[in-house]
């Protein structure tokens, strides 16, 4: 065994089970709101892509501003020279500091940029209309300033910080206080034309129900990704009807944190259903990938995979062994061709017949046309040419028609 990871299941599913009857969804969309998708987030961990099969891993752009700022190489680089975006969502590189600001839309903000604004229209102040500022003094920490925030030494035991009721009641009729750092997220490639969205422009994610948005989050994306390994990514903008996005545990974790403290009572209800489980970081996991050594014999493999299904706790649980998925899909995509190739070669020689029908029973009915041009002087032999080269005709013309009608309808559905 060379390694293993674990991905969480989706946020949206994570707050529907704590809360029932009033959970929310994830939408995501660009920072100005325009357009808003409903949207996955899943967790991963960091060794995310060195355990998976980067056979699936398609990587469209990276984020060239935090590559440039990584002199230490926190981004890693695989042989055949593709970036690591898991580990991208796992570096603080070039994120933007808001000191606890946020905007008319209750988006966490650059401040530097916001400062900026204010030289050069009083109405961006911070303390105007347009803006407002929580938190503390500049000398004061940085994570006392983020009203409600899970500090990294809460998040390492992997326990949720105590709120009583009536804090997460009183937290449910007010404002949304929490404001955190970027949120660093994959994304995928679809969203690129529709959002007009790249690694330069920051996105935005909500938390609400019916559409609505109940709290918002600013977004940083570290990646774009045509394909990625368990996980449903496109390039086409089918993603605006279902498409999955990926960030790291530890704002996984402040995210699913922000849901209790604005929700009676989905703290307890989620430590009901968790209390048999250890989680680490806090994070429930859905999925369990485990890389093995490629020349490990079948028995040792089959060793390891009873081993891990001892630990499954009912039958909905299923272990899928790649390799024998792939040697079996491969086994019948043989049999597969065999089977195309005889129907193939049947239906040759039915269409070999039924031409043969055809024009014998052609050459019939025109036997008075015949006998006009034997009448005339053709000889028998010009006049089965003339009929032979007629059918010729038909076959060419017909096979380059489909052959070509094959090759568009091809294209349009595989585009």
């Amino acid at each position: 065994m060379l390694g293993w990871t674990f991905t969480s299941p989706s946020l949206s599913d994570l707050m529907w089970a704590a809360k029932p009857n009033r959970g929310e969804n994830t939408y995501f969309s660009d920072l100005a709101g325009y357009k808003s998708f409903d949207s996955e987030i899943f967790a991963v961990q960091e060794n995310f892509l060195k355990v998976t099969n980067r056979e699936y891993y398609m990587l469209d752009e990276m984020d060239q501003e935090m590559l440039k700022a990584d002199s230490e190489g926190e981004v890693s680089k695989f042989p055949d020279g593709r970036f690591d975006a898991v580990e991208a969502i796992y570096s603080n590189l070039t994120l933007r500091p808001h000191g606890g600001a946020k905007d008319i839309h209750g988006v966490v903000y650059d401040v530097e940029e916001q400062r900026r604004w204010a030289q050069q229209d009083p109405r961006y102040s911070s303390s105007g209309d347009q803006f407002t500022t929580v938190g503390l003094d500049e000398d004061e920490d940085e994570n006392e300033a983020r009203t409600g925030e899970v500090t990294d030494a809460e998040l390492d035991d992997g326990e949720l910080p105590d709120v009583s009721e009536g804090e997460e009641a009183e937290a449910e009729e007010g404002e949304h206080e929490q404001f955190l750092d970027e949120i660093k997220i994959i994304v995928s490639e679809g969203f690129r034309d529709i959002l007009a969205l790249d690694t330069e422009r920051a996105a935005r994610l909500c938390l609400g129900r019916g559409g609505s948005c109940r709290r918002s989050y600013r977004l940083k994306v570290r990646a774009m990704l045509t394909k990625m390994p368990g996980h449903f990514f496109t390039g086409y903008q089918s993603a605006q009807f279902y498409a999955e996005n990926i960030v790291n545990e530890a704002q996984f974790r402040i995210l699913l944190e922000d849901f209790f403290k604005t929700n009676a009572g989905a703290r307890e209800n989620f430590r009901v259903l968790t209390s048999t489980y250890q989680f680490t970081a806090g994070v429930p996991k859905e999925k369990l990938y485990v890389k093995m050594d490629p020349s490990i014999s079948e028995a040792r493999r089959n060793y390891i995979a009873n081993g891990i299904r001892a630990y499954f706790r009912n039958d909905q649980t299923v272990l899928i062994d790649l390799k024998s998925t792939v040697e079996g899909v491969q086994s019948a995509l043989v049999l597969f061709q065999i089977f195309v190739a005889i129907v193939g070669t049947i239906a040759l020689i039915l269409a070999f017949f039924l031409l043969l029908v055809s024009t014998t029973q052609n050459i019939k009915e025109n036997i008075w046309e015949y006998g006009c041009l034997r009448a005339i002087g053709f000889t028998k032999k010009q006049g089965m040419r003339v009929f032979m080269y007629e059918q010729y005709s038909l076959i060419v013309s017909s096979l380059i028609l489909g052959t070509a009608v094959g090759f568009i309808l091809a294209s349009v559905v595989t585009a």
